[in-house]
């Protein structure tokens, strides 16, 4: 595995989860994925890349998509011998040992898939001190050491030698983690203190965590080293603390203290490549804490948000080669993605799933950098510190919790002063200095016209796109005037909504209608021109539904987004030029476009973001897994910055980006055999059929099939995935399904290759080779040949001798 290359990935895009750290977003495995039990005590990434977790009820191997669960069987002596896993640990030579909680230590060989256990036997001095393994570690000399709860146990050829075990008159230490620091030295944490190995006597010897403190009062769970050569130690009862490991000299240590109650009980401890602690707790969650800055995060269960962590009793954390790290809790699995999420995530009312707050219709920033957003809860601002404050829109008179609507519109256009557009049709100015609400009736026929956008040209006018049409609003006098535009064009429909507007550098509108196509209006001439939908034309707009336009001044067109597909126009031809599902948009609605600063276009609908490139006309996908509020996004809620920040909004929040700082995931995945079937019957193969590079059938065997997978743990379900059997296939077959079946193939030699992508289609191309020897019926073979020829001979040899004997006699 290439933890190396992945750790360097994590540090090019350090700091992506500080601007997210209020909306921190868990993945989950549980027993409805075919995990074998929910308490999680144990987490282990094998050298092949495989995930193990162990539970109270069976050891479980995950490869991203299934779990294999390995539980003891009395009839098998080679089955593991106890169910409840609390230790893992894999040494140099690719074994995993497995503490359990009654059935002793086991060593699990992968090759073969057979346990050996190793366990406590009251008249054997050489045995193991108890049947229960809380912890296990490899030296750098390759001395297994064991702790249970009753003292240590380093593992000869002969047997155990043991330390702190109990007597007749007085228990045992029960050791609870084994650690080597990067000098060497040999750590254990026990029940009743901290001790360190001395390799000249070959004893432990104690060591206190505090001056006030004798070593027994000191209750170790958790040992940790940081890249930084700070030796970390979670207590039960006192929390975290901390000794710089310096060379010939011993660390003195000091407790760091975090923030909020409760926080002194740690059950686990890792560090990022950042520098950052991850720190688990008995009853209260998760912890990121910064040694550098002392900034902290708290992550707790939230019962109301689906994506926050599924349980606060954490036993165990792990980082997988990928940069994904691994919390077992109680109540399963949770993996928080540190590398993959390009995407910025925020709400409002963070972690409330389907609050109105957070479901987002207009986003505008501000030079301060502040984040406008329009909600239908209201107005939200954000500022750069990640606080949020709720704004009551309106006037003084009216802002009351009961005359909240829906924000559908925010501009920042007008020096600092913040224009919002709201449900009921009132124009609402925001000063944001003071606080203070101005409000206008932007049609008082109407009890209520919506305001959907809203655009200022270069003269300083604004222009608003309602239910009832377009409007114009002279800023110096707030003169407001309605534009019908049905009145000089033939757009087929009584409809009048606007849903978007661009400001050409002529100073005429390109409007995008719902329902009535796309309009030209030319304020000199006061002149409407209509675009609508022609069935019969395919270089019409592909619908009258139209919920974004941008303007490519440089090459003189526009890009349109519809309900029915994104759209190129070219006024000079006249013509539209339509990209529908079928040319590779992942949705054909799309709701907001914006441009990059590479002239490349964004595109938020109901299928994720979509990345298009107008020079080469091809698209890219991104979801959730990148880091996205979720799939759907909302009309009219895109926006992009002075310094080129493009947000979109959604259902369930926005997300905010750079797009020259998304980069892709570029370790390749490894690929390996999980599984082999011949007549859909699993097949016994010698090996483990990750180990597996040769395989022999029978002629009989004419029904077979491969599985396989990609040990890429990021996005799993994007992983991608081409297979050919040499010496069958012409070529590559591509797919997103990880088996592939053969029929009636004749006897002989083929070769099975797969090849497969990471979640953002980095390929690793040598990927994963089985060669297949088809053995031929015994009739086919040569030395059948050979004995059928020696047969015919030797009868006609006979039939010569016999006849030669009868005509001399």
């Amino acid at each position: 595995m290439r933890k190396g290359t992945c750790f360097a990935c994590l540090l090019l895009l350090s700091g992506a989860l500080a601007g997210q750290s209020r909306f921190v977003r868990f993945d989950h495995l549980n027993l409805d994925d075919g995990l074998s039990q929910g308490s999680v005590y144990a987490i282990l990434q094998d050298r092949m890349g495989f995930l193990w977790f162990g539970t109270q009820d069976g050891l479980n191997k995950y490869d991203g998509y299934d779990f294999t669960v390995y539980r003891h069987d009395k009839y098998d002596s080679g089955s593991i011998s106890d169910n409840c896993i609390y230790s893992l640990f894999e040494d140099r030579d690719g074994y995993l040992w497995i503490g359990t909680l009654s059935g002793g230590l086991n060593r699990f060989d992968p090759r073969t898939r057979r346990f050996k256990s190793f366990r406590y036997a009251a008249n054997d001095p050489r045995g193991l001190t108890s049947n229960l393994v809380t912890s296990i570690w490899q030296d750098r000399k390759g001395t297994v050491w064991v702790g249970t709860d009753n003292g240590l146990n380093r593992l000869e050829r002969d047997g155990f030698v043991s330390y702190f075990k109990g007597g007749p008159s007085y228990a045992g230490k029960r050791v609870n983690c084994i650690y080597e620091d990067s000098k060497g030295t040999l750590w254990v944490g026990t029940t009743t203190g901290l001790y360190r190995y001395d390799t000249l006597t070959a004893s432990f010897v104690a060591h206190k965590l505090s001056a006030k403190k004798t070593n027994t009062d000191d209750h170790i769970m958790a040992l940790h080293e940081s890249g930084a050569g700070v030796l970390y130690i979670g207590t039960h009862g006192d929390g975290l603390f901390a000794g710089t490991m310096v060379s010939g000299e011993l660390p003195e240590f000091r407790q760091i203290v975090l923030e909020g109650p409760e926080l002194d009980e740690v059950s686990s401890i890792v560090s990022d490549p950042e520098g950052n602690l991850w720190i688990g707790f008995h009853e209260e969650g998760l912890v990121r804490w910064s040694p550098q800055t002392g900034e902290q995060l708290h992550l707790r269960a939230n019962p109301v948000q689906f994506t926050s962590l599924s349980n606060d009793r954490v036993s165990s954390l792990a980082f997988d080669s990928f940069g994904n790290l691994w919390v077992g809790t109680l109540n399963g699995i949770n993996k928080l993605n540190l590398i993959n999420r390009k995407f910025s995530f925020y709400q409002n009312r963070p972690g409330i799933q389907g609050d109105i707050a957070n479901s987002v219709f207009a986003i505008a920033k501000d030079p301060e950098g502040n984040i406008w957003t329009g909600t239908r809860g209201g107005l939200f601002r954000m500022d750069k510190k990640g606080n949020i404050r709720e704004y009551l829109h309106g006037t003084s008179a009216s802002r009351r919790a009961d005359a909240i609507r829906s924000i559908y519109c925010v501009s920042n256009a007008s020096h600092y002063t913040l224009w919002i557009g709201t449900e009921q049709g009132t124009l609402e100015t925001l000063d944001p200095t003071t606080g203070k609400f101005r409000s206008f009736v932007v049609d008082p026929k109407w009890r209520e016209n919506p305001i959907y956008v809203i655009r200022t040209d270069p003269n300083g006018t604004f222009w608003l796109g309602t239910l009832e049409g377009l409007y114009s609003v002279e800023t110096t006098t707030m003169r407001i005037r309605h534009h019908d535009w049905q009145d000089s064009a033939r757009a087929g429909t009584r409809r009048k909504e606007i849903r978007s507007i661009e400001v050409d550098n002529d100073g005429t509108l390109w409007i995008g209608t719902r329902g009535a196509g796309l309009l030209h209006y030319d304020p000199h001439r006061d002149a409407f021109r209509s675009f609508v939908h022609n069935p019969a034309d395919s270089f019409s707009i592909s619908s009258n539904v139209i919920a974004s336009i941008s303007i490519d001044a440089k090459e003189n067109v526009l890009w349109i987004g519809t309900a029915s597909g994104f759209n190129r126009f070219v006024p000079a031809e006249g013509r539209f030029y339509s990209y529908t599902e079928r040319d590779g948009l992942p949705n054909d609605v799309v709701y907001g476009v914006l441009p990059d600063n590479d002239g490349v276009l964004w595109l938020s609908t109901n299928n994720g973001i979509v990345r298009f490139d107008p020079k080469s006309e091809t698209f890219r996908r991104y979801d959730a897994s990148d880091g996205l509020q979720g799939t759907e996004f909302n009309a009219g809620a895109y926006h992009k910055s002075v310094d080129g920040e493009l947000f979109f909004g959604g259902i369930n929040g926005y997300n905010s980006f750079y797009p020259n700082a998304i980069r892709d995931n570029a370790l390749k995945p490894d690929v390996v055999l999980t599984g082999f079937k011949v007549f859909n019957e699993d097949y016994d193969l010698p090996k483990a059929p990750e180990y597996t590079d040769t395989i022999r059938l029978s002629h009989r065997d004419d029904v077979f099939s491969f599985e396989f997978s990609a040990l890429h743990l990021t996005a799993p379900q994007k992983n991608q995935y081409a297979y050919k059997l040499e010496g069958f296939d012409q070529n590559w077959t591509s797919t997103q399904r990880r088996f592939a079946t053969y029929t009636n193939l004749d006897p002989g030699k083929y070769t099975f290759r797969v090849k497969a992508s990471n979640n953002d289609g980095v390929w690793n191309d040598t990927g994963l080779t089985v060669v297949i020897l088809i053995e031929p019926p015994f009739w086919s073979t040569w030395w059948f040949y050979a004995i059928c020829s020696l047969v015919v001979f030797t009868l006609i040899f006979a039939a010569y001798r016999m006849r030669i004997a009868r005509i001399y006699p």
